[in-house]
């Protein structure tokens, strides 16, 4: 029985860890959705523009 355990465990650990990846990476969609619809904006400056390009890139050399 003890192994039926621990298996279990190790499951709900397992979904525990994909619910909060899944979460984080809602986040982050939601967070480039916004940035998609302030830039495309035609009142949008441009100084704007290159803080969210910059931020955008800087993010991805961090993940590679």
């Amino acid at each position: 029985m003890k192994h039926f355990y621990d298996l279990s465990s190790y499951f709900t650990a397992r979904i525990a860890a994909l619910e909060g990846k899944t979460n984080e990476q809602s986040k982050e969609i939601d967070r480039l959705r916004t940035f998609l619809f302030e830039v495309t904006d035609p009142e949008c400056p441009d100084m704007y523009k290159d803080v969210v390009r910059k931020e955008i890139v800087k993010e991805e050399l961090i993940i590679d």
